[in-house]
C-alpha cells in the first residue's frame, strides 16, 4: 500500500515527521477504522490516523487490528508486512529468517529468539536493538563462566558496580587483583572472615571509605553474580520494555520478584533488626514508622496502598539524611534501605506499564509480600473496565506456602479460583470458601469459588505478558509504499 498522509492532532510532532522517522524494524499497530475504494485509514494512536492506498488484492476488514513491521526501504519506498495472525500465533518460523535477513541480521537461533521475545513484549524490531541484546548477552557471558571472580575483580573500580550498566562492567579496570587475596574455592568462608578485611587494609593502605566499599560488596558478590548468571533474553527485553536500566542490582531484583521472594518484607525486617541497637529517639520513631509500612487486610484499597508506598519512600530518604548527618556508616543499614529504594523504583517502572501492585503486608501475624495484577485479557491499557476485569493475587505464607487467586469479574458475576501446589491446602481452601461466598453474596454478587492443585508455572511479571497480548489480530502480507 502507499501511505498518502498522516492526520495528526499533536502540536509537537506532525505526520510528515512520523513518515520520515520510520526505520527498518519499526512496528506500527493500529485499528482499520475505514476502508473503501482501495483506500484505508489506520488509527495508530489516539492522535494519529494513517491514510493509505491499497496496491494489492489483500482482504482487509474494517475494524481489524493490523500490526506491520517495516522490512525494507528503497529510496522513497517503504515495505512492510503484518506479523500477527487471527489466532494470535507468532510470525511463522519460515518468515523469521527472511525478516532478519532484511534487517541485516544473521538468522541465528539466538536472534530468532530475540525476535520472538520482542514481539511478545510489543517492542520495536530493528537491527540496533537486536545487536544491543547480543551485546548484553556477550557482556554477561564472562560472569556466567566465572561470575564471582570477575565481579570481585571490579570491587575497587571507581563506579558502583552494582548499579553500573551491565554492558559497561567489562570496561571497568580493577585496581586490585582479588585472586591474589581471596581463595575462591573457599569463598563462603573467606567472605565472612574479619582477617581478610584487616589484611587488605594493612597491605593496600585502604582508607575507611574504601574498606567499607570492599565489605559491602563481599556480601553482594555471590547473589549478584548469580543474578547475572541467570540473565537471559527474556530478562533483557522485559527490562528494556519497562525502561529499567540493565544493571546487576536490577537483574537481582528481577530474579527475586520472579522467584516469589518476599523481597520488600525481607529488607524491611532486616532494617528493623539493624536499627534496634540504637537508643536514639529519631531512630526509634523510624522503627515505629517502618512497622506501619506493612499493610493490614482491612486497609486494602488504592488510596491506602499509594499512601503506604509514599510514606515508606519518604521515611527512607529521611533516614538516609539523618544517618549522613550523624556520620553513621553501618553497611547493614545502608545496604537494606538502598535495596528497598532500588526495589521500589523497579516496581514503579513495572507499574508505569501495567496495573501491578507489589507491597509488604501482614496477614495472620505473618509478614510477607503480595503481588496483584489487574487487567483486561488481551488489552495492554492501564485504564480498564472493572466490570470486565481479571485480577491475579500472588501470596506466599509460611504455613500454607504459595497461593494464587485468579479472579474473573463479569458485571455482578465473580469467578474465583485458588491454586496451590499442595493438594491438602487446596482442599482446605475449598472447605472454608463458603464463608467468603456468603460474604460476597450479601454485597449482591453471584459467586463461584473453587480451589485446585496447581501444576503449572507460577504467574510472574514475565508470564503475565501473554495474558495482556491481543489474541484477535488479523494477518495480512502487505506492501507499504511512500
Amino acid at each position: 500500500m502507499r501511505i498518502m498522509s498522516v492526520n495528526n492532532n499533536l502540536k509537537e510532532f506532525n505526520g510528515e515527521q512520523l513518515v520520515k522517522s520510520l526505520k527498518i524494524g519499526d512496528v506500527l499497530r493500529g485499528n482499520v477504522v475505514n476502508i473503501s475504494e482501495g483506500r484505508l485509514s489506520l488509527k495508530i494512536s489516539d492522535e494519529q490516523v494513517l491514510n493509505a492506498a491499497i496496491l494489492t488484492d489483500e482482504h482487509i476488514e474494517k475494524g481489524s487490528i493490523i500490526e506491520i513491521i517495516i522490512t525494507h526501504m528503497d529510496d522513497d519506498k517503504i515495505y512492510a508486512q503484518i506479523q500477527k495472525s487471527n489466532s494470535g500465533e507468532e510470525v511463522s518460523k519460515d518468515e523469521i529468517p527472511n525478516i532478519l535477513k532484511k534487517l541485516g541480521v544473521d538468522a541465528t537461533q539466538f536472534n530468532k529468539d530475540v525476535f520472538k521475545t520482542l514481539i511478545k513484549y510489543r517492542q520495536p524490531i530493528n537491527k540496533e536493538i537486536i545487536d544491543y541484546i547480543n551485546f548484553l548477552s556477550k557482556a554477561a557471558e564472562p560472569f556466567k563462566k566465572c561470575s564471582v571472580e570477575k565481579i570481585l575483580n571490579l570491587i575497587f573500580a571507581e563506579n558502583d558496580i552494582l548499579n553500573t550498566p551491565l554492558h559497561k562492567l567489562l570496561e571497568m579496570p580493577s585496581l586490585i587483583d582479588m585472586n591474589e587475596i581471596i581463595n575462591v574455592e573457599s569463598l563462603e568462608a573467606e567472605l565472612k572472615s574479619d582477617e581478610n578485611s584487616k589484611g587488605i587494609k594493612e597491605n593496600y593502605g585502604l582508607d575507611e571509605k574504601a574498606l567499607i566499599k570492599f565489605e559491602q560488596f563481599f556480601s553482594e558478590a555471590v547473589k549478584v553474580g548469580d543474578a547475572i548468571t541467570k540473565a537471559d533474553i527474556e530478562a533483557f527485553v522485559f527490562m528494556l520494555s519497562k525502561n529499567i536500566e540493565i544493571t546487576p542490582k536490577n537483574l537481582f531484583i528481577f530474579d527475586s520478584i520472579n522467584e516469589k521472594v518476599a523481597i520488600l518484607s525481607g529488607y524491611i525486617e532486616n532494617l528493623l533488626v539493624n536499627l534496634l541497637e540504637y537508643e536514639d529517639s529519631e531512630i526509634k520513631l523510624t522503627i515505629t514508622k517502618l512497622k506501619e509500612a506493612f499493610l493490614q487486610p482491612e486497609e486494602f484499597n488504592r488510596d491506602n496502598i499509594n499512601t503506604k508506598i509514599k510514606d515508606l519512600i519518604s521515611l527512607l530518604v529521611r533516614l538516609e539524611s539523618y544517618l549522613e548527618a550523624k556520620g553513621e556508616n553501618s553497611y547493614e543499614i545502608r545496604d537494606n534501605f538502598m535495596n528497598l529504594r532500588n526495589t521500589l523504583d523497579f516496581i514503579k517502572s513495572i507499574n508505569n506499564n501495567m496495573n501491578y501492585i507489589h507491597i509488604p503486608i501482614i496477614l495472620n501475624n505473618q509478614q510477607t509480600d503480595v503481588e496483584i495484577f489487574v487487567y483486561e485479557r488481551g488489552k495492554r491499557n492501564k485504564k480498564i473496565d472493572l466490570s470486565n476485569a481479571s485480577i491475579l493475587i500472588c501470596l506466599n505464607l509460611t504455613n500454607i506456602g504459595y497461593i494464587e487467586s485468579h479472579i474473573g469479574i463479569n458485571n455482578k458475576n465473580v469467578n474465583i479460583v485458588f491454586k496451590s501446589k499442595d493438594r491438602i491446602i487446596a482442599n482446605f481452601i475449598n472447605y472454608h470458601s463458603r464463608e467468603l461466598k456468603e460474604a460476597l453474596k450479601l454485597k449482591g454478587y453471584n459467586i463461584n469459588i473453587s480451589s485446585s492443585e496447581n501444576k503449572e508455572e507460577k504467574i510472574s511479571i514475565t508470564s503475565i505478558e501473554e495474558l495482556l497480548n491481543p489474541q484477535d489480530i488479523s494477518r495480512y502480507s502487505i506492501d507499504v509504499r511512500v
